[in-house]
This record gives C-alpha cells, structure tokens and sequence, in this order.
C-alpha cells in the first residue's frame, strides 16, 4: 500500500494540479515570515491555519488527478478498492508530515523568532500542526469527487465548512452556541492551544482529535460502500 501511496503521489504531481497550493502555501509562508522577529507561539498558530486551509485543496485536487481507469486498475493491482482509497489518505498523510516539517522549521533555520524555541515547543508545533493538516484531509475526502459527482459542489461545499469551522474560534465561553466547539472537528481547540502554550488538556485535546479523524474516516468508507465503490 505504501508503494502505491508513492505512486498515486507521483501521479499527482505529474499533471501540476500541486502547483497552486504549492504556490499559495509558499506566497504566505514567506510573507509571515518577512519582517523579523515574530512571536513563536502565535506564528505556529498562523501557520496551523495555512495548513489546515491547503491541505483541504491538495486533497482535492489530489483526488481529482485520478480517473477511474486509474482507479480501477490500482485496484485490481492492490485487489482491494478499500486499500486503494486508504493509499490516498497515507499520501496525503506523507504530505501532511511534509508541510507540517517546513511549517516548524522555516522560521526557524532562518531566525524568524523572537526567541528560541525549545524540543518541547517544536514536539508541541509539529503534533499539532500535523493533526490539524489531517482532519483538513479526512473533511475534504467527503467532498472528493468520490462522494460528490460535481466539482463546484465539492469547492462550495468545502469551502462554507471550512469556514464554518474556523469562525468557532469567535464563540466565547457563556455562550449558547460554545459548545460546538466540542461537538465539531476540534480546529479551533488545537489553534488556541498554540496559540496560549502548554496546558493540561493537551492530551485531551490530541484523543478528541484522533477520535474525530477515524470518525470521518470510517464516514468516508461507509459512503463508499453505499455508492458501491468498495
């Protein structure tokens, strides 16, 4: 699975559909970076962010490089379609770790920071934004082309989650609505964690993160069952 992971990531980045996140994701790292120093914890949070949002589109993108010859005979090869769609999902997981290293350590091979940053801090900057960058991937995959036929349906669709899911981080505590921030994909959770330090419901925080991620992930396989793609 993994040699097909490769594969199908080869495969992507052959047809360019790579380059506008690409290019969108450099533009802004190298403008949040462009005046020094810069506060450690609240750069992270900037960049979980930027992650969180790219991620969503190489996702897409990445699903939508593949046609169903190429489905179909990875399949047959792999001989399990649920092997097939789990090598999307460690492709972009490989991506994922990949943006999450440059993410971390760009500003700080160039001395971006006010300070120095500890093992403990970069440990803490890199968790969190690899978990962010990979609920990005497990929301996204439900509105690949997999789940939704049209392509417009899958950006707008996408697109008001996303947004829907970062305006949480708004709510206040008191409010009615304070408890979606505990009920949805914990985005907002993980960025105020970077964003204020270490405290004790990290570890909290990373169990809820995973739960969600299978959650969503085993979504996407019960759609894929139900449409008879499994």
């Amino acid at each position: 699975m993994f040699k097909l992971a490769l594969f199908n990531f080869q495969t992507y980045s052959r047809k360019y559909k790579f380059v506008p996140p690409t290019g969108c994701y450099l533009i802004f790292l190298l403008i949040n970076y462009s005046t020094v120093p810069n506060p450690v914890l609240s750069s992270f949070g900037s960049t979980m962010m930027l992650n969180f949002l790219v991620m969503s589109w190489f996702t897409l993108s990445f699903i939508q490089s593949q046609n169903s010859t190429q489905q179909i005979i990875s399949s047959m090869h792999i001989r399990s379609k649920k092997l097939f769609f789990m090598s999307n999902y460690l492709s972009m997981l490989l991506l994922c770790l990949l943006l999450s290293f440059i993410s971390v350590f760009y500003p700080i091979i160039t001395g971006a920071f006010n300070e120095m940053t500890d093992v403990l801090v970069i440990f803490f900057a890199l968790s969190n934004h690899f978990i962010i960058s990979f609920i990005s991937v497990c929301i996204a995959m439900l509105f690949s082309k997999n789940v939704i036929s049209k392509s417009i349906n899958s950006w707008l669709g996408i697109s008001l989650t996303l947004v829907l899911l970062l305006s949480i981080s708004s709510i206040e505590e008191g409010s009615i609505f304070y408890f979606l921030k505990y009920t949805l994909p914990p985005i907002t959770i993980l960025i105020d964690m970077m964003n204020k330090g270490l405290h004790s419901s990290i570890l909290l925080s990373y169990l809820l993160s995973i739960f969600y991620s299978i959650i969503l992930l085993l979504i996407f396989l019960f759609i894929a069952k139900r449409k008879d793609m499994l």
